[in-house]
Order: C-alpha cells, then structure tokens, then sequence
C-alpha cells in the first residue's frame, strides 16, 4: 500500500505501456469522449536490447 513498505527483488522489471485510455470509466460520472477511447485491437510491436559497458562505449556515442 506504501512505496516505503516496497522491497528490492534484485531484479529489473520494465513495464511499457502502448496506449492509455482517457480518464472516466462511467462509474461515477461520463464515460470518456470518444476521441480518447481506447479500442483494443492487434499490433506488433520489436524491442532489441544489447549489453551495454561503460567500459566498451561511452554514453554520448550511443
């Protein structure tokens, strides 16, 4: 419930978010507008990561 309470699992988690739907849910209020509606649908989508060393290349070449 607190970030204070969170512990280190030692290992690094990345979360990427394609598309966010607009705020409202219709629960206590309007529903979004349509323009901000998301509707979900197929995509592809390629990520590479390759080993970096601080050692091997300098940041600013990257």
């Amino acid at each position: 419930m607190h970030t204070y309470e969170l512990s280190d699992s030692g290992r690094l988690i990345w979360h990427l978010d394609y598309r966010q739907h607009g705020m409202g849910s219709a629960s206590c209020g309007p529903d979004v507008l349509p323009q901000y509606e998301l509707l979900c649908q197929a995509f592809q989508f390629a990520l590479r990561l390759s080993p970096y060393s601080r050692d091997l290349v300098a940041p600013s070449v990257l």
